[in-house]
């Protein structure tokens, strides 16, 4: 009877090593056997991504388990603020991975994805979802993205793009807060490395202490161009520095340097006089007063009540650098001609092309005093006069020497 009783409570026993065995085994996990798939972020690029950027997701799938995988399905999840590029696909495909430890126990799957410009500083949460049985049950993932709101300044705008040497002139940059977060301590200098350009005034840097989302601010200056100085372009080298503030709350220092060009040069001015006005032909005086040098310089007097123009209407000068000044010769004359002294106003066309390479036409008006010998010949009138009473003195010496031989003649004629 104890030998029975003994039996049973052996058998009893190993039941229960049994039973315990089986719920250790379900309380430790899955069986050894059974494929034991794990999803995880590998990485994000860039870190922290940009709203309104593109961020590249890896993603890796790995098998820990002792058997190999169905094949498998993983597709992200779009929701705000990701949604998936154009030309990419939201689900990837796996054929199979191997058990571990294979070197091929696990596969990386990459995606890009559109992070709205709408994000802020945050830390945003990106689901993912994988399966082994065709789609019929998945298993969520969820992944924590770093996205830091865009946080750009830019000097959008510079109002001159030509300055006359010599002259102060007003220069405005405007900064402009592109991004999704305000900037502060806003620094901005320029230069120009010659020192051709510079301020008067005031030095070269500007400070703004706040510059919101969507804010421009204009910097003002006065400049002057160097007047001995070459003609030409030159650059302006910009700097800003700015504080903003990192998606864990820190301070950075960015910097943006890019640069600008200015134009020194440009026209010129010109004053003509009345010079002279002899054996027919009028000059006129051209001078260059202006601070810039002109080159192909020419000189024409278009059609017109009150003169006419005999012979070539246009004179070409050449080149007339600043504070030279030169003389331009026409035959002109009074038209309808004049009875009395009177003022007329000439009207002349100057053409030239200034120290940028373009082109310009310039009208003048310059009162004359004209008379009715005004444009006249006077010498060759004065010759034909001259000519006339050598030729009646000759006549007349001529007629006394036959009077008076004549008179001799008949004087002796008489006796």
């Amino acid at each position: 009877m104890n030998k029975e009783i003994k039996f049973v409570g052996f058998i009893m026993a190993i039941c229960l090593l049994m039973v315990s065995s089986a719920t250790l085994s379900n309380a430790l996990g899955p069986s050894s056997e059974e494929p034991t798939l794990r999803a995880s972020l590998l990485s994000q690029n860039p870190d922290p991504a940009h709203a309104g950027d593109v961020v590249d997701i890896r993603i890796k799938l790995a098998n820990n388990g002792d058997k190999s995988t169905p094949p498998i399905m993983g597709e992200i999840i779009p929701e705000f603020p990701f949604s998936v590029a154009d030309g990419e696909q939201a689900q990837q495909f796996v054929s199979e991975l191997p058990n571990f430890p294979s070197e091929d126990a696990s596969k990386i799957l990459e995606y890009t994805l559109l992070v709205s410009k709408d994000a802020i500083d945050k830390i945003y949460d990106l689901k993912f979802r994988y399966s082994i049985d065709g789609g019929s049950s998945w298993i969520i993932e969820t992944f924590q993205v770093r996205i830091t709101s865009q946080q750009f300044a830019q000097i959008i705008h510079v109002d001159k793009s030509k300055i006359d040497p010599g002259s102060e002139t007003p220069l405005t940059f405007t900064i402009n807060n592109i991004g999704k977060s305000p900037l502060s301590n806003l620094v901005f200098t320029w230069s120009e490395k010659n020192n051709v350009i510079l301020p008067v005034n005031s030095d070269n840097t500007r400070y703004i202490p706040y510059l919101g989302v969507g804010e421009s601010s204009n910097l003002e200056y006065d400049v002057v161009a160097n007047p001995s100085g070459d003609r030409g372009l030159y650059n302006l080298d910009l700097t800003l520095t700015y504080d903003a503030i990192a998606i864990n709350g820190s301070v950075q220092k960015s910097k943006i340097v890019t640069n600008a060009g200015i134009l020194v040069g440009g026209g010129t001015d010109f004053d003509i006089a009345f010079a002279d006005s002899t054996s027919g032909k009028t000059s006129l005086s051209i001078a260059n007063s202006g601070k810039n040098d002109a080159s192909s310089v020419s000189i024409s007097l278009p059609d017109q009540d009150g003169f006419t123009v005999k012979g070539g209407s246009s004179v070409i000068i050449g080149n007339l650098n600043k504070g030279d000044f030169t003389l331009a010769t026409f035959q002109i004359l009074p038209k309808p001609p004049v009875q009395n002294e009177e003022t007329r106003y000439l009207k002349i066309d100057i053409s030239f092309t200034d120290s940028f390479g373009e082109r310009h036409n310039v009208e003048d008006t310059l009162s004359l005093k004209v008379n009715p010998r005004f444009g006249q010949d006077l010498s060759a009138t004065a010759n034909n006069r001259s000519s006339s009473s050598t030729t009646w003195i000759i006549a007349l010496i001529v007629l006394i020497v036959v009077v008076f031989f004549g008179y001799r003649m008949w004087k002796k004629s008489k006796k």
